[in-house]
């Protein structure tokens, strides 16, 4: 009877294994070659235009003759002239620069919000970050904001005759609603009053 027991119990599935949490994948924007593959896109839907109308002109669809057949003559018996080398270079790095611009990796421009990489936020919503944050320090009129992926640029309007102690103000309160963003971008603040720049 135990032995019968120890075959079933052997037989038995295991304990369901417990999967770690998939780690979000980094947001990236679109590749570089997007522009590159949709110019290659349009000149073939062109040239197909042109394979499908010289089609209709040899089968006697649609009158006059086709495109491909005179482009074909105007190049036969071509001889070697000055501008063809020039012309080479300029097909050459064209050449390179679209193989460069495929091989190049997808740009990053969002930040992560804290460590979990779970969240990301992109330069608009930094910026309307620092924007309203910049809003809470004593004395700002007005906030306007810009955001890169290294930095904030912060713009404020006050109405103190002092604005330094206004800038370093919407500068702590800015570094302050940013500190959770990996990398921390650094902020730059320009205080005016109705009456200069500082």
């Amino acid at each position: 009877m135990s032995q019968e027991w120890q075959g079933a119990a052997s037989s038995a599935p295991g304990d369901p294994q417990h999967v770690a949490p998939r780690v979000p994948l980094r947001p990236t924007g679109a590749p570089p070659a997007a522009r590159v593959a949709i110019l290659l896109a349009l000149l073939l839907l062109v040239l197909a235009a042109v394979l499908v109308r010289d089609v209709l002109v040899i089968t006697g669809a649609v009158s006059g003759d086709p495109w491909t057949s005179s482009a074909l003559r105007s190049v036969d018996g071509l001889q070697p002239q000055s501008w063809m080398v020039p012309a080479g270079v300029v097909v050459t790095l064209v050449g390179l620069w679209v193989v460069l611009t495929a091989l190049r990796p997808r740009p990053r421009p969002d930040i992560e919000l804290g460590t979990s990489g779970a969240i990301w936020v992109d330069r608009s919503d930094t910026a309307r970050l620092a924007q309203t944050a910049a809003t809470t320090a004593d004395g700002v009129l007005d906030a306007r904001a810009t955001a890169t992926r290294r930095g904030v640029r912060v713009t404020v309007t006050t109405t103190a005759e002092d604005v330094k102690p206004v800038a370093a103000d919407v500068r702590s309160q800015v570094e302050r609603a940013l500190a959770e963003l990996s990398p921390t971008p650094s902020v730059s603040v320009k205080a005016s009053t109705t009456g200069g720049v500082s």
